[in-house]
């Protein structure tokens, strides 16, 4: 699920700082002021798609940035997944149930520019530190920047070998997964009535 969140982060922190020079400019603060004006009007030339890493574009154009997740087991895991007992808000017994999975998701950042795949990528990694305390909220214990990979040149993203300046940035994290497990549905569920009906029509006597 760490995909899906990212994308929506993404999507609106992009969003968020196309907005205005005022909250785009301080992320190059570095740059000089023809550069970030380049730049920024590069941000807003046209829309940028957002997608997961598995679909099969054939056509359409850039900027476009993608994330794919994968997750393993995390290997410190409590005895039968049980995370306690207790009761909920209507007053109802419940078992906790939970997991602890380590989780990785890569984002691809694709451009006609190589100037705004170099944006987009300070970008990517600004918005997710400013909605990270969603993350967090929904139950991602941590998230941890991994790196990215140099820009190189991607000829393989459209049909016909259209080129794409592209980069990757990685991320990882712990999310804790966490149910309740009410007894008193599992037992019901799929439950038998106890008594049955049974109709048996005797066949008609031929004399």
């Amino acid at each position: 699920m760490l995909d899906i969140h990212l994308l929506h982060i993404l999507a609106n922190g992009v969003k968020y700082y196309k907005a205005s020079r005022a909250l785009f400019d301080p992320l190059f603060y570095t740059f000089a002021e023809s550069m970030k004006a380049r730049i920024f009007a590069e941000l807003n030339r046209q829309p940028i798609s957002f997608d997961t890493a598995f679909q099969n574009r054939k056509s359409g154009g850039l900027p476009l940035i993608t994330v794919e997740n994968s997750e393993q087991i995390f290997p410190n895991q409590s005895l039968a997944d049980a995370s306690g007992y207790g009761e909920d808000q209507f007053g109802r017994r419940v078992r906790w149930s939970h997991t602890f999975t380590s989780q990785t998701a890569v984002i691809n950042v694709y451009t006609d520019s190589m100037e705004l795949t170099r944006a987009l990528q300070l970008i990517c990694r600004s918005a997710i530190l400013l909605f990270t305390p969603q993350l967090l909220r929904a139950g991602y214990e941590n998230l941890l920047y991994q790196g990215s990979s140099a820009v190189y040149v991607e000829t393989q993203l459209y049909e016909g070998g259209t080129a794409a300046y592209a980069t990757t940035l990685t991320y990882s994290a712990l999310h804790h997964h966490i149910i309740p497990v009410y007894q008193d549905d599992l037992t019901a569920i799929g439950a038998p009535e106890a008594d049955y009906l049974i109709n048996i029509e005797l066949p008609t006597r031929i004399t």
